[in-house]
């Protein structure tokens, strides 16, 4: 149990690191998408 609460937390805790960063990634590109010209907060 030990060895797997301990993997859980390490695999946890890289995931959420990569999923901050592709949650980032992907905001950053729709913006791009979905308006060329910068981000507009009516469009949002």
């Amino acid at each position: 149990m030990l060895p797997l609460s301990t993997s859980s937390g390490k695999v946890y805790r890289f995931s959420t690191g990569i999923r901050d960063d592709l949650s980032e990634n992907e905001d950053l590109y729709e913006s791009k998408r979905l308006s060329p010209g910068g981000p507009d907060p009516k469009h949002h």
